[in-house]
């Protein structure tokens, strides 16, 4: 077998493994363990995804609408809410559950502004590749909670939410007030 070949049946394995969806390939090339879009043919694409993948997808949209504009502490931190709240009794035990609990992230709301770039972002913008892998990291177990265990927070820029009231702050990140409220340890 040549080294081509031997790509082409490494490539086409992983997708036997991982469930053939659109072309993803995964390796040293991309090393920040994001996929990229590999041509197969020029007539056709095959991606690969990780059976995690919509956690992930979703966990990046969700801190990427919400904490784009803090850089990657201001998204780490808002995956470290959403994780927090998966570990912790009384939220969904997903993050599928967590992100798009009614009224939980702004950026999921209808008619928020924010929802259809959200929707739409895709790799190529350099915001969202940080998102995407703060998210697998989040997802492997390999973030640090740099919150202080929070589980809830809100932009500094608005008058605190009722639930804030008496809450102890846990950590001021970028444009947004972190809160500790159920006690859980960071």
């Amino acid at each position: 077998m040549s080294g081509g070949d031997v790509a082409a049946f490494l490539f086409f394995a992983a997708a036997a493994l991982f469930g053939v969806h659109k072309a993803f390939a995964f390796g040293s090339a991309i090393g920040s363990g994001l996929g990229k879009t590999v041509d197969t043919s020029g007539a056709y694409q095959i991606i690969v995804r990780p059976q995690n993948s919509e956690a992930v997808d979703l966990l990046a949209r969700t801190i990427w609408g919400e904490a784009r504009g803090d850089g990657y502490r201001g998204m780490q931190a808002v995956a470290n809410v959403v994780m927090n709240r998966i570990y912790r009794s009384g939220w969904p035990d997903t993050v599928r559950g967590v992100t798009l609990q009614s009224a939980q992230f702004s950026a999921w709301n209808a008619g928020d502004p924010n929802r259809p770039l959200m929707e739409a972002v895709t790799a190529y913008d350099a915001s969202f590749q940080d998102a995407l892998k703060i998210a697998q990291l989040a997802i492997d177990g390999m973030l640090s909670d740099i919150t202080g265990g929070a589980d809830h927070y809100h932009a500094n820029t608005i008058a605190a939410p009722y639930w804030a009231d008496g809450g102890r702050i846990s950590a001021r990140i970028g444009n947004h007030i972190f809160y500790n409220l159920t006690g859980g340890q960071a």
